[in-house]
């Protein structure tokens, strides 16, 4: 697959380090998939799907290419490889969908499909600080959490999960986010005997399996997953491990 040019019809400031770009593209990826983004003369990276129509990308600043794209304006270039991987899938009548940081977009998109299908979400959004928190979705219960409490909760998004478990029954639990957080969502689950599935995030070069860059143990995120089932964290490299562009294991 080539990828294809396509413009940026708008951009939305999540918060100061963080924006939602939305493509001129009608394509319609499921949630959890997710885009090979390339910036040529810069590189391409791997950016879940946070909504459609248009498609759309939330991207945190934090290094030369998520910089660069998180700074572009409407009207500006962008090419598009996918959708590739599997996706999320819906189950019960009521979910919990997590997202950590900029994990919420991907999180946003399954609510939005999740309710339109009559199931009753939950989303939660965790950041350090009230000012990297991602927005909420209007019309949807949400609850943020930060770390130093500055907005909502005061705790982490995992705490908040376990708030919302004491409410009541809850079908399936859904997040996005740094490995350390997934990894206690996923413990957390697997303790209280709750369906869980998780979207990973790895350093991928190609995006379907070839380059072995993203690799988890035996299994590579894009070509087996982005999404897994909660029994990913009992891996050995889950929360402690990641490869670099050189495919050297660094320590998260």
């Amino acid at each position: 697959m080539l990828p294809k040019e396509h413009t940026i019809v708008s951009v939305d400031e999540e918060n100061p380090q963080t924006k939602t770009i939305y493509v001129g593209c009608e394509d319609m990826p499921k949630p959890g998939q997710f885009y090979m983004v390339w910036l040529p003369g810069v590189e391409q990276k791997p950016f879940s799907v946070a909504g459609v129509a248009p498609l759309r990308f939330s991207v945190c600043a934090v290094g030369p290419f998520s910089s660069k794209f998180a700074s572009m304006k409407k009207g500006g270039k962008v090419w598009l490889c996918g959708p590739y991987g599997n996706s999320f899938s819906l189950h019960g009548k009521k979910i919990v969908a997590i997202g950590g940081g900029y994990g919420a977009g991907p999180m946003r998109y399954l609510s939005l499909l999740a309710k339109k299908q009559g199931v009753e979400p939950v989303l939660i959004i965790g950041a350090r600080s009230k000012d990297r928190l991602m927005k909420g979705e209007n019309g949807m219960r949400t609850v943020f959490a930060t770390d130093d409490g500055s907005q909502g909760i005061k705790g982490n998004a995992v705490d908040a999960l376990k708030g919302v478990l004491k409410e009541g029954k809850v079908d399936v639990v859904y997040a996005c986010g740094p490995e350390k957080m997934m990894g206690a969502v996923g413990k957390l689950c697997i303790e209280k005997g709750i369906k869980c599935q998780l979207l990973l995030e790895r350093y991928m070069k190609c995006g379907f399996g070839m380059c072995g860059q993203c690799s988890i143990g035996e299994k590579l995120v894009c070509f087996d997953g982005p999404v897994f089932g909660a029994e990913i964290v009992e891996d050995v490299e889950f929360g402690k491990f990641h490869r670099d562009c050189a495919g050297r294991k660094k320590i998260l």
